[in-house]
């Protein structure tokens, strides 16, 4: 009987030793980026984001937008075109497309070739801002674009509807209400129910998987 208290004894020491090391690995482990990767935020809904697509993207949206002159196709250089600085005022938005289910965008530049297709991966440059003009993410910073696979709920649901309308090269400025984000959950210093503006560029598509 004493030998077997002994090896309990032994086998919960090993037990709480484990469970002291992972709690320290966990605590030293750096911070990830919180926007807009899937570890950090919950999974969306496939059906949500196609749903939320079909409404951004509706026909006629572009139609609406009028002839392509009227948005710079140039305009300024591949470093700057996504900064700004100071709140997002109305006057900001007011050549803006506007959606029923909150949605805001600007194509500043026209793209060419296929939209994405689900299951394909999208390769997108973007920096993200409050509407209090602070910045909470860029993918320039990073010095390379953002990749993710369409339909898998790797992203938030308003990234899925806007990428599946946008065609490589294009360039949009969008504003994602808080439904189509992180609802009411705040995530690093992005506040609940909060609107997220992101100027978007697709750069390439990649493959299709099953």
């Amino acid at each position: 009987p004493n030998r077997c208290t002994c090896f309990k004894m032994r086998g919960l020491l090993v037990l709480l030793y484990s469970v002291s090391i992972y709690t320290l690995d966990l605590k030293s482990r750096p911070a990830r980026s919180y926007v807009p990767s899937y570890q950090t935020r919950r999974k969306v809904s496939i059906a949500a984001a196609t749903s939320a697509a079909a409404s951004v993207w509706a026909v006629p949206a572009f139609a609406l937008t009028g002839p392509l002159q009227d948005f710079p196709l140039g305009g300024p250089s591949e470093a700057s075109w996504p900064s700004h600085k100071g709140p997002f005022t109305d006057d900001f938005f007011s050549d803006f497309i506007k959606k029923e289910n909150g949605f805001k965008y600007k194509i500043l530049k026209e793209g060419e070739g296929e939209k994405p297709m689900d299951k394909q991966k999208v390769y997108v440059h973007y920096t993200g801002y409050l509407l209090n003009g602070e910045k909470f993410d860029s993918s320039y910073d990073k010095g390379q674009p953002f990749d993710f696979r369409l339909g898998k709920g790797k992203v938030i649901t308003g990234w899925e509807a806007i990428v599946k309308g946008m065609k490589p090269g294009m360039r949009v400025i969008a504003v994602v209400p808080p439904q189509y984000a992180y609802g009411n959950q705040k995530i690093g210093a992005i506040p609940p129910n909060s609107e997220l503006l992101f100027y978007m560029e697709l750069v390439k598509l990649g493959n299709i998987k099953a």
